[in-house]
């Protein structure tokens, strides 16, 4: 089961945010809804973050603001 905390101040920015679990390798994945098909057609691009923890996921995107760039600077 995921828990996610819904009243988090801060939910609002995962909208628009499309996550996916790969149960071959179990890793969690996250891209926004304008790059959504890079997790089927492109799962190595750097528009996609990814983790084994899906609340480390929503962590990033929230202390982040969404920032893909930011957030593989501090996945180094």
């Amino acid at each position: 089961m995921i828990y996610t905390d819904l009243e988090h101040p801060d939910m609002d920015k995962l909208y628009g945010w499309w996550f996916t679990y790969n149960s071959l390798d179990g890793v969690w994945c996250a891209t926004t809804s304008e790059n959504r098909e890079l997790i089927t057609n492109n799962y190595s691009s750097p528009l996609i973050i990814k983790s084994t923890n899906f609340n480390t996921l929503q962590e990033l995107i929230i202390r982040t603001d969404g920032n893909i760039n930011e957030m593989n600077e501090l996945c180094k």
